[in-house]
């Protein structure tokens, strides 16, 4: 069983398709000939995307945390065979949604979580803040000051998987006005539907979907899933993050982790 997508990415604008595959054992990434664990990847860049190379021989790709979040938020560490073949994951809707509903398809059963918060911690990273609370459930959430007062600062997700792929997937990526002259020049965003990113400055340009003014917030919030995917998460407990990016993000699990505020490792008896 799989589910395969197609489109222009955010940063290169090349075509690429991801073929999402049932199988059994733990979640793997396949580029070419390469094929390495999520556990096993290499976290290598995170300019405006997550970008993660196979151990095996080098090969990397760009923008892989929407999927991860996607398959975070249903805790898919196990199940899945993630086929790439491009640069990097192609943006679809600018959000989840549609690798949520290609996630759906395949009825592959949750697995137990492997990350957790095993005692209180916070972790500062420039400007972030990240704070873990030990809890028997997932909630995570974030506060992102834009100076702007139309867009909220705060989202929050509590660990459900629908209502990820009901309220947080549908958040697209966005970009700033300030950001512009920046992305002009490197021609981001340059390539994709203009329904799958929202711009704002003086005014807000949002084609297709009414924006709402949590939806960067909740952009964020998506991102910060994705990104603790490659750690085995999101992490049973609390898991608060302000100013979050993913420079940001990458820093703070990992330095959680060899802190040992997060643990990671099948966590017997928690909830999925």
């Amino acid at each position: 069983m799989s589910r395969a997508l197609g489109g222009k990415g955010l940063h290169f604008g090349v075509h690429a398709t991801v073929d999402l595959r049932r199988w059994d054992g733990p979640t793997v990434v396949v580029v070419g000939e390469a094929c390495a664990e999520v556990e096993a990847l290499r976290v290598v860049g995170t300019r405006r995307a997550t970008v993660v190379q196979l151990a095996h021989d080098g090969a990397s790709i760009s923008t892989v945390e929407h999927l991860f979040a996607a398959l975070g938020a249903h805790r898919l560490s196990r199940g899945v065979r993630v086929v790439v073949e491009g640069p990097e994951l192609p943006l679809l809707d600018g959000g989840s949604m549609e690798y949520c509903r290609a996630i759906a398809g395949l009825n592959v059963p949750p697995a137990p979580s492997l990350l957790r918060v095993a005692r209180d911690g916070d972790v500062e990273v420039g400007a972030s803040c990240f704070a873990f609370r030990v809890a028997t459930e997932t909630h995570v959430s974030v506060d992102v000051d834009f100076g702007d007062a139309r867009i909220a600062r705060l989202a929050s997700w509590g660990g459900d998987a629908l209502d990820f792929a009901d309220r947080i997937a549908s958040a697209r990526t966005f970009a700033l006005e300030r950001d512009l002259p920046e992305l002009a020049r490197d021609r981001l965003a340059a390539y994709v539907p203009p329904e799958s990113v929202v711009f704002v400055g003086e005014q807000i340009h949002a084609a297709g979907r009414p924006f709402a003014p949590d939806e960067p917030a909740r952009h964020k919030l998506l991102d910060l899933i994705g990104d603790s995917f490659v750690y085995g998460g999101p992490a049973i407990g609390h898991v608060h993050a302000v100013r979050p990016g993913h420079a940001a993000n990458h820093a703070a699990f990992q330095d959680a982790l060899a802190s040992g505020i997060l643990v990671r490792g099948p966590i017997g008896g928690a909830r999925p």
